[in-house]
């Protein structure tokens, strides 16, 4: 009898996960569940946040900027940088992800020149199921500075 009882109750429970399955409210509500939070995600992820480092600090360095914004599966990675005099000038930009481990790599762009201004700007896809910053380390003649900029 038990073992009947018990073979009969499965068999109740999988007819209703399987009239559970054929609603279309829980379809309409999973989808509107993943809007809500695609819309919420790109709301939070319109305004960029920028860092900028006081030149006051630094000899050969006036200025520097960093900015990294999101819009869907796209980071767009900004930084610009403004010495005192002329001299060679580098940015360096790593686009990197957060991980169960820590940030690791994704990408790394250098810009080289020669100046008093420089700037850089590139793109990337990424998977939104993860966050993401990037870095920039600046340098003008024998001066270096390292920022990090999230979004």
């Amino acid at each position: 009898n038990l073992l009947i009882y018990i073979m009969k109750t499965q068999k109740e429970e999988v007819r209703y996960i399987k009239k559970s399955l054929k609603k279309p409210e829980a379809f309409l509500l999973f989808f509107m569940l993943i809007f809500l939070l695609t819309v919420y995600n790109n709301a939070l992820n319109t305004s960029a946040l920028e860092q900028e480092v006081d030149g006051a600090k630094y000899s050969t360095i006036l200025s520097n900027r960093s900015n990294i914004s999101k819009n869907g599966i796209i980071v767009t990675c900004k930084a610009s940088l403004e010495a005192r005099y002329s001299t060679n000038l580098k940015i360096v930009m790593t686009l990197q992800k957060n991980t169960s481990s820590g940030y690791t790599d994704v990408k790394t762009w250098t810009t080289t020149g020669n100046g008093t201004y420089l700037d850089a700007e590139e793109s990337r896809a990424i998977n939104i199921l993860y966050t993401y910053r990037l870095k920039v380390t600046f340098t003008a003649g024998n001066e270096s500075v390292t920022t990090y900029s999230y979004y």
